[in-house]
């Protein structure tokens, strides 16, 4: 590229649509340092020995989201079989996705909560998660509402806030609680996520609150209930055999090879191959990570990688 671009940022579920590239292919943006720090891995491992030692069934294949392009290859290999496709999430988001797709849930936009919430309560990492988060929610604004940030709460917090609700919503007509990474304490994800689903449907007998959780997987999950009516599992308890994309975190199960994203180093993957990544170097779309809006993902710089589907396809090819 010679000229400056601006794109949709594919990097987190924020999707920002200010990201300017410049003319060297560096990412720029204002407070986040997910877009400032990005560089592209190069590969790394002796990829044929450990193509060699996967094993002769589907493959365990993990990812934290994919773009359109790459959700509907990923389907078409799980249908013929030939891997077993599971969304890594974090529990407490994971447990917050899963209660509205059990319960529903009163849920919000982002622009929603933005310009008609006078409460905003903070539960887990989001602001670390997403860096711009707070930007895009106008909390640094002079109409900022009255924000609560809590690093996490546990069950017995919130029966106790259940039992006292005006403690948390105090004079507020239109509350929303931003569930993030790390929001439960780990094993109460599920207990938690129902209570919290239960507050604000209370709440909503006398006054308004919402909910919103910020989802890397909103394309694939999508894309799977459209073509096949399910969504993939969670990749908890699986031995991972290929990881499409960074890990959602150093603590995330090691996996054989990893195709695209950061690389992790040989203690979350035996072999890296480098990969173009959908809005930098090849042309999709994606849903943003409340749900809300389908946004297009630009080619602002050249590869001639292949994309994570091809790898992973050829891949495929030669183990099998």
């Amino acid at each position: 590229m010679t000229e400056e671009a601006r794109i949709v940022c594919p990097l987190c579920p924020l999707a920002c649509d200010d990201v300017i590239v410049n003319s060297s292919g560096q990412l720029m943006v204002d407070g986040c340092e997910i877009a400032s720090q990005f560089t592209m891995s190069s590969d790394r491992g002796d990829t044929d020995s450990v193509l060699a030692s996967l094993p002769k069934r589907p493959w365990q294949v993990v990812t934290t989201g994919a773009d359109l392009v790459t959700a509907r290859s990923l389907l078409d290999l799980q249908a013929s079989s030939q891997i077993d496709l599971a969304i890594e999430s974090d529990p407490s988001v994971e447990a917050m996705l899963q209660s509205a797709s059990r319960d529903g849930m009163i849920a919000a936009t982002l622009a929603e909560v933005a310009t008609r919430s006078d409460l905003i309560w903070l539960i887990g990492n989001a602001e670390q998660a997403y860096p711009r988060i707070a930007q895009k929610l106008r909390l640094n604004s002079a109409a900022s509402p009255h924000v609560i940030r809590q690093q996490s709460i546990s069950a017995e917090q919130l029966a106790a806030i259940a039992s006292n609700p005006q403690e948390l919503w105090q004079d507020s007509s239109y509350a929303s609680l931003l569930i993030g990474p790390g929001a439960f304490l780990t094993g109460e994800e599920a207990i938690s996520s129902t209570m919290v689903s239960r507050l604000t449907r209370l709440r909503n007998e006398t006054a308004r609150a919402t909910t919103l959780t910020m989802d890397a997987a909103a394309t694939l999950r999508s894309v799977s209930l459209w073509t096949r009516n399910h969504i993939p599992g969670d990749s908890q308890d699986i031995s991972v055999d290929v990881r499409l994309g960074t890990p959602i975190s150093t603590h995330a199960a090691p996996a054989k090879i990893q195709i695209g994203g950061h690389d992790p180093g040989p203690d979350q993957a035996d072999a890296y191959i480098a990969s173009s990544i959908a809005g930098l170097h090849k042309q999709s779309m994606i849903i943003r990570g409340d749900g809300s809006i389908s946004l297009a993902l630009s080619t602002p710089i050249a590869s001639d990688l292949s994309s994570s589907s091809a790898v992973l396809q050829r891949l495929l090819s030669q183990h099998f």
